[in-house]
């Protein structure tokens, strides 16, 4: 069962949901583009990562064997380098975010996802690749954020949890 999360007598789930309530409840500084179009394009990024970043991190770390975990493999592959060729590429206008000079409610919908990448290094083997420059300056860029530093988890955090959850050793130990 999701856990939920109370503000007053608003009790949500779902991080994309909680992001935009937050983001209307307090709309200083705004995480949003006011023009609707481009908030449009800033929502259509948003479920790219719920809807195809997420399933496909997951099948990798999560498949049930080895034939799933190759088939994620290859999916969060394929969604980094759409990510690198036709997101933050074209967006950011090689500012250092995914709309520009402002972090926005996109960055923080990839944000959990490049946090939990060593995990996928750990148990899977698997780094971001070396054809996604722009994802990984603007994953330096969020994560020396000081908003970041106050909220980020420690690798250990997720390999712990995910060793209890996973219950297999991790590749790295195999080694």
């Amino acid at each position: 069962m999701l856990s939920p999360r109370q503000h007053g007598d608003v009790e949500l789930f779902e991080s994309s949901i909680i992001n935009e309530y937050l983001e209307e409840v307090f709309p200083e500084p705004p995480l949003l583009p006011k023009d609707p179009g481009a908030k449009a394009i800033a929502r259509i990024w948003i479920d790219y990562a719920n809807t195809r970043l997420v399933p496909a991190f997951n099948k990798l770390l999560r498949g049930k064997d080895s034939t799933e975990q190759e088939q994620g493999r290859r999916e969060f592959l394929e969604a980094l380098l759409y990510l690198e060729q036709e997101g933050i590429g074209k967006l950011s206008g090689n500012k250092p975010y995914w709309l520009g000079e402002n972090f926005s409610l996109v960055d923080i919908g990839f944000y959990p996802w490049f946090e939990r990448l060593p995990v996928l290094e750990y148990f899977r083997n698997f780094t971001l690749p070396t054809e996604t420059p722009r994802l990984q300056e603007w994953w330096n860029v969020v994560r020396s954020r000081q908003s970041i530093k106050a909220v980020e988890n420690p690798v250990s955090y997720y390999i712990e949890r995910f060793t209890k959850f996973l219950g297999e050793p991790a590749v790295a130990a195999q080694k």
